[in-house]
């Protein structure tokens, strides 16, 4: 049986009372008046001419998905976009530029290699990888990542906790937590993760997978009375995230499933539904007004090389990248 929808009145009214009490010069005035439900595509300028003008958000969720295990930009020869150095720069960028507002840098899941052995156990390369992407998420700041299905591999190779919060709501195991609450600009965010449950055919041991509707909901059902605004990453379960929505227990939906397009955001039930680009080649920015003006505009910012790398974090995507074609030359061999 499904959760019944909880009234979303008393939380707005609590999330609109502590935006209203912030100053209003703090979140400065809007550069134009917003629309209900709007996308902006940014791929030309300076870091600098990329960021968001003033607009009166309470809440910024920067987001990306699906690495796969590579801290770098992707592989193709023409204009290779995206990676960790390139995501911490922009990051760090729209904190300093909007200190009034909460924001969050999230992954929504597919960021671990889970390549496997013969035996079933992780690739040799896997443990370089995986601790490279841990390394340049915890100096750049990232708040949480979900689990996706694949990333349980990814998990098992580091042998230890993360510095950061990896979360899902339907598969247990050393690691994970179902939800993290984050304390930013006088609000408090909830962000849950979600996975496909995959193939009971498939072990997962150590990690127990469940129906991810069911301990989605439920867990979205507990942790909603205690936040202002509660936040779902899906990896690869949007019917089970679709569902969710519509029963009214989470205001927001990022939904990571190998999207290559610019898709306009959504509302499904009354949540707010983004997609997170494949590899992260754009950056995801959801801009969330106060609680009551129920508008968002999601940014999609192109990660090419006008986006300068932070250099704490390219120093361990360089670093990584020279261990990896050492060890990937020994298990596969010199390339040409």
């Amino acid at each position: 049986m499904r959760p019944a929808p909880l009234d979303p009145a008393p939380r707005a009214a609590a999330l609109l009372l502590l935006v209203a009490c912030r100053s209003p010069a703090a979140l400065g005035p809007p550069a134009a008046p917003p629309t209900d439900l709007s996308r902006a595509l940014v791929v030309d300028g300076p870091l600098s001419a990329r960021l968001a003008p003033p607009d009166g958000a309470a809440v910024v969720l920067l987001y990306g998905a699906e690495e796969r295990g590579d801290p770098s930009p992707c592989g193709c020869a023409d204009d290779p976009k995206g990676g960790l150095a390139r995501q911490a720069s922009y990051v760090a960028a729209t904190r300093a530029a909007h200190p009034e507002a909460a924001v969050l840098w999230l992954n929504a899941g597919g960021w671990a290699l889970d390549a496997a052995d013969f035996s079933g156990g992780p690739r040799a390369d896997a443990p370089t990888a995986n601790t490279a992407m841990v390394a340049a998420f915890t100096a750049g700041g990232l708040d949480a990542a979900n689990l996706g299905y694949g990333d349980m591999m990814g998990l098992r190779s580091l042998g230890g906790p993360t510095p950061f919060p990896v979360l899902s709501a339907n598969i247990e195991g050393p690691g994970l937590t179902p939800s993290a609450v984050f304390s930013r600009g006088g609000l408090r965010v909830g962000v849950l993760g979600l996975s496909t449950e995959g193939s009971a055919a498939v072990p997962t041991a150590p990690f127990i997978t469940a129906d991810p509707y069911r301990q989605g909901a439920a867990a979205a059902a507990a942790l909603r009375p205690q936040v202002d605004l509660l936040v779902l990453l899906s990896a690869g379960a949007s019917d089970a995230a679709r569902r969710i929505a519509e029963d009214g227990l989470v205001d927001v939906v990022i939904d990571a499933n190998t999207h290559h397009g610019n898709y306009p955001p959504l509302r499904v039930g009354g949540a707010v539904w983004v997609r997170a680009h494949f590899q992260t080649e754009r950056m995801g920015e959801l801009r969330l007004g106060p609680a009551g003006a129920r508008w968002a505009i999601d940014r999609q910012i192109d990660l090419d090389d006008d986006i300068p790398e932070q250099p704490e974090v390219d120093e361990i995507v360089k670093a990584a990248r020279k261990a990896l074609k050492r060890e990937r030359a020994a298990l596969f061999g010199e390339r040409g």
